[in-house]
């Protein structure tokens, strides 16, 4: 009888301790599950958060664009207030310069005029290269055959937004450039891009400061990174 007896209670302990562990389990599981949904809650909240302050500056930008006259030239004007949000956007995304985006894109396309610009929404002068594999477009450039001058194979874009995205991704992706991406000073990537071999001009770092200068573009770069 008392071996039965302890028999009993030592399946009444285990059956308590089981009890217990299981009470314990689901005690974790609910507050796991609460905690995990907390941790979602408070993150979506932040990213919400960070996205209205995002379009909140956009806002603003936005607006200082269309109100402000950049230019007496109208062409230029028109460049700047058309596509001066995209440069602003890219900036964020990127963090490159807006300035040195849409002094670029001025320089390189004669304020959206050029035959590329118009016939190819490309407003950089990117080549093709041989990881290009979208549409093209054929003009003639400074590529050579034989000492004759030749049709070169340039990038066509559905957009100029497309455009300006993927001469963001150019630079990103190069290693060439990559060197400047830790600046925000539209001098430093003006001096950085003739370094690395952008373009072939010797002038072409000063020329992009003038026409940053001349137009007060650097506003945006202090609009968008708050330098």
């Amino acid at each position: 009888m008392k071996i039965f007896k302890k028999i009993s209670s030592i399946f009444k302990a285990i059956y308590d301790l089981f009890y217990y562990c299981i009470q314990l389990l689901r005690f974790i599981i609910k507050y796991k599950v609460i905690l995990i949904i907390t941790c979602i809650l408070t993150f979506l909240t932040y990213k919400f958060h960070i996205y209205q302050v995002r379009e909140n500056k956009l806002l603003t930008i936005r607006t200082t664009i269309s109100d402000t006259t950049w230019s007496e030239k109208e062409h230029v004007n028109n460049y700047i207030t058309s596509f001066g949000l995209i440069a602003v956007e890219e900036g964020m995304k990127y963090r490159i310069p807006p300035s040195i985006k849409l002094a670029q894109g001025m320089l390189e396309s004669g304020n959206g005029t050029s035959i590329l610009a118009k016939n190819a929404n490309n407003h950089f002068g990117i080549k093709c290269h041989s990881s290009w594999k979208g549409e093209t477009y054929y003009l003639k450039d400074d590529d050579l055959r034989n000492g004759k001058l030749v049709k070169s194979c340039f990038r066509k874009y559905l957009t100029v937004q497309e455009s300006f995205r993927e001469h963001s991704k150019f630079l990103y992706k190069n290693k060439r450039y990559s060197s400047l991406f830790q600046y925000t000073s539209y001098e430093k990537w003006s001096e950085g891009l003739q370094d690395a071999g952008y373009a072939t001009d010797v002038t072409y770092s000063r020329t992009l400061k003038k026409i940053i200068l001349k137009n007060n573009l650097n506003i945006l770069d202090k609009l968008t990174f708050g330098i």
